[in-house]
């Protein structure tokens, strides 16, 4: 993927904002039917949130981590040299951004791909209540503010841990990893109570 940094910022920030305005929707859902699962081992919407949450303790707290030392190792850089410039997605961290979202060609287009939870990002009967979509907006909140200040940097070469570890992607793969991430489990949300419906009518 090769896209002008400024250009892929503002598209996440937009993700972001969308993804927001559906989180506040969902603030409109009574408990029950926030916490209603189509079977025993599926995820509520709220479980799904929480999830979200998990990951997001990790990579708000990253992210900010190497942004702020790359700042500082860019003091005496001329601005134009973190402006106009192009973002460049590395081999692993495109293929791990896209394989977040549905399949785009042949006989499984439009399906989600089923991956393992790790066993401390699995929320699935850990009692969560409502509370969690305030965190979770008050994140996306924060995602936005770094995505803001890492227009201060260079996208190509600030490289984030990821909670695997030893793995590392450069910043610009790392937000898209992530906000694709919440964009698959909005999906998944979507077919939940999409499936909760059809169970109570």
């Amino acid at each position: 993927m090769k896209i002008a940094a400024s250009e892929l910022t503002q598209n996440l920030i937009g993700e972001i904002r969308t993804i927001l305005g559906k989180a506040e929707h969902l603030n409109n859902l009574s408990d029950d039917e926030l916490n209603e699962r189509p079977h025993s081992e599926s995820w509520t919407v709220l479980e799904c949130i929480e999830h979200l949450n998990r990951y997001s303790e990790f990579y708000l707290e990253e992210i900010e981590k190497r942004i702020d030392a790359k700042m500082d190792t860019n003091k005496k850089m001329d601005k134009k040299s973190i402006d106009n410039y192009i973002f460049k997605s590395g081999f692993l961290g495109n293929y791990s951004a896209n394989s977040m979202l549905p399949n785009q060609t042949g006989k499984k287009a439009g399906q989600i791909n089923k991956m393992t939870t790790f066993k401390d990002k699995d929320p699935i009967h850990s009692g969560v209540n409502r509370k969690v979509l305030e965190t979770f907006i008050d994140d996306q909140n924060e995602f936005i503010r770094l995505l803001e200040k890492s227009k201060n940097i260079n996208l190509n070469k600030t490289k984030v841990s990821l909670t695997i570890p030893l793995l590392k992607f450069n910043l610009g793969d790392t937000f898209r990893f992530v906000i694709n991430h919440q964009i698959r489990h909005f999906l998944q949300i979507e077919n939940i109570l999409k499936n909760t419906k059809e169970l109570v009518a």
